[in-house]
């Protein structure tokens, strides 16, 4: 990877993801334009203007520093624009759900059949910083939270990935 999208509240994120997510490789491949970040943000705006809902694999990866441990979780997560509503099942290694709609946050643990409930309230633009980055975000926005860099164009077709892997992508 290469420079990251840093925030300032110190988290890191890859403008990659967000390029991967909103922009098309073969618009820019039939254009023969080079990409800027502002033209990658650009793409984004208009991507976010149409965004209805996301599904996605996830993996949460948690590191302590103190005790120098790496946590992994992974699950599915979903997200309709509309009605601000979400949802993450986290399956490995233990099963967990996460929902939000508008201010309220539920965390529901199956294990010991629990739920936490949040009201997110004031803190609510703070949380969607994080939870929607990318996501029907403006890119003015993104800017007010995070450094931005452009890291390169990568060929994403499936004959360029492939070639690049040695093997035929299923």
């Amino acid at each position: 990877m290469g420079p990251p999208l840093t925030g300032k509240p110190g988290c890191f994120f890859s403008f990659v993801v967000a390029a991967l997510i909103f922009l098309s490789p073969s618009a820019n491949a039939q254009s023969g334009q080079k990409w800027t970040v502002d033209s990658a943000l650009g793409m984004m705006d208009a991507a976010a203007r149409d965004f209805r809902t996301l599904t996605a694999n996830v993996e949460h990866i948690k590191y302590t520093d103190v005790v120098k441990d790496t946590s992994k979780e992974s699950g599915q997560m979903w997200l309709r624009k509309k009605d601000d509503k979400m949802r993450i099942e986290f399956s490995h290694p233990d099963p967990r759900t996460i929902l939000r709609t508008g201010d309220n946050l539920a965390i529901y643990n199956p294990k010991i059949n629990r739920i936490e409930e949040y009201n997110l309230g004031k803190n609510r633009a703070l949380v969607d910083q994080y939870l929607e980055l990318g996501f029907g975000t403006r890119t003015e926005n993104l800017k007010k939270s995070y450094e931005i860099a452009f890291d390169g164009e990568q060929d994403l077709r499936r004959d360029a990935l492939a070639d690049q892997q040695g093997a035929g992508l299923d």
